[in-house]
Order: C-alpha cells, then structure tokens, then sequence
C-alpha cells in the first residue's frame, strides 16, 4: 500500500501530525519516499490522462484516482 499525504496547518500541528503518521509507519514497517515522489506522482496522474487515448489505440490502459478516507476504514476499503 501506498499513501502520499499532506499535512496541512500551522507549523505546530503538521509537526504533531507528522509524529503521529511516523509513529503509524514506522510500527508498520513503512518507509518515508520524501516529498519528490509525491510531487512526481501528482504530475503523473495528469500525464496518463493526457496519455490515455493514444495508448489505448494500442491496446495499453493506465488510470490513477484519488480518495480521502478515514485511518479507522482503510482495511475495508482495501
């Protein structure tokens, strides 16, 4: 599973929340990719759209989506 977040707010709340996410992570054996591979794949979500209609000529699908949902149902929305 991959998840890409944003923290938002005032200094001293992302630094609560980003404890907490790696607190979470790091009980889970996850790794922090940094904040490039979010950016890459944010432009990427746009460059398969972009894509999508020429590959598909050649019998190629790729598509992304994105959701919010909260911690206590990601396993069943999985």
């Amino acid at each position: 599973m991959l998840a890409t977040i944003l923290f938002e707010g005032n200094r001293q709340e992302v630094s609560q929340e980003i404890k907490i996410v790696r607190k979470i992570a790091n009980a889970n054996k996850g790794v922090n990719a940094g904040p490039s591979n979010g950016e890459r794949g944010y432009f990427l979500t746009f460059a398969i759209a972009y894509l999508r209609d020429f590959a598909m000529d050649y019998e190629l699908i790729g598509e992304s989506f994105e959701t919010s949902i909260s911690w206590n149902n990601v396993t069943g929305f999985c």
